[in-house]
């Protein structure tokens, strides 16, 4: 059966990089295995059947939505599962070439730049933080019933507990570009490099988005962004905002400037 060299990630270090039993396969796929460039970088790679992944199956494959979740997942989690190593820089989904050769050739002739990006993630991980409005943070006015000879005073009572909440949501949603600015700032103060991803283009299951940024943070440096990020989460929960923080990840936000 004809095959291609399917390529997850390039990985960085000093020794032969270990395979995890773990690493789970594309479907119909081969098991993960490591392609040497020279005594620093290595290709992850598997082989894939050219009935599946070649250019006229893959096309007509690509509609196939949890068919492409499938190979997204097993792609993240191979790519996860060097991690340890000095560095990852992940590829895209479906990269693929006709050979081993061909994927070193590829890499040899982009060799500058990958190794500019290889430097800067060097023993370094992403991390990302994204801060919403809580929608239940302002409760709503009460809505139990009164009598008619207390409906005038009630009604204006509603009105002025309506106002007051009302007032409460314009003063978060003011607050929530200072509140998004200063923690940014906070952490970034712990990471070598950070990204402001536009929070408007995302959906959060507490609220309204306000921040998603992605941080690139020297492993040595990870407790103290974790600490600081929990202390703010205390703080600002009483302010009606949540915060959640992920990783570490594969550097996917700083593959590119």
């Amino acid at each position: 059966m004809s095959t291609a060299t399917y390529v997850y990630c390039l990985v960085a270090n000093g020794n032969r990089p270990r395979l995890r039993r773990s690493l789970k396969r594309l479907p119909g796929g081969g098991p993960v295995r490591v392609v040497a460039i020279d005594a620093r970088l290595w290709l992850a790679v598997c082989d894939v059947p050219l009935s599946g992944y070649g250019e006229v199956p893959l096309k007509k494959k690509i509609g196939d939505l949890d068919w492409v979740a499938s190979v997204a997942i097993a792609h993240e989690s191979t790519v996860e599962g060097f991690l340890s190593a000095d560095a990852v820089l992940p590829m895209k989904l479906f990269t693929i070439f006709a050979t081993d050769d061909s994927a070193r050739r590829h890499i040899n002739q982009n060799r500058r730049n990958l190794d500019k990006l290889v430097a800067r993630v060097t023993r370094r991980e992403e991390w990302g933080v994204r801060v919403a409005m809580q929608r239940n943070a302002v409760r709503p006015p009460s809505r139990a019933p009164v009598s008619s000879k207390r409906a005038e005073a009630s009604g204006s009572s509603y009105l002025l507990r309506k106002k007051a909440q009302r007032d409460e949501v314009l003063h978060r949603a003011g607050r929530a570009h200072a509140v998004a600015t200063d923690l940014f700032d906070e952490l970034a103060a712990y990471a070598a490099e950070a990204k402001r991803r536009p929070a408007t283009e995302l959906a959060s299951e507490g609220g309204p988005l306000v921040l998603d940024a992605a941080f690139l943070v020297p492993r040595s440096g990870s407790t103290k962004l974790k600490k600081a990020a929990a202390r703010q989460a205390r703080t600002l929960s009483d302010q009606g905002f949540a915060i959640s923080l992920t990783g570490p990840w594969p550097p996917y936000s700083f593959m590119q400037d």
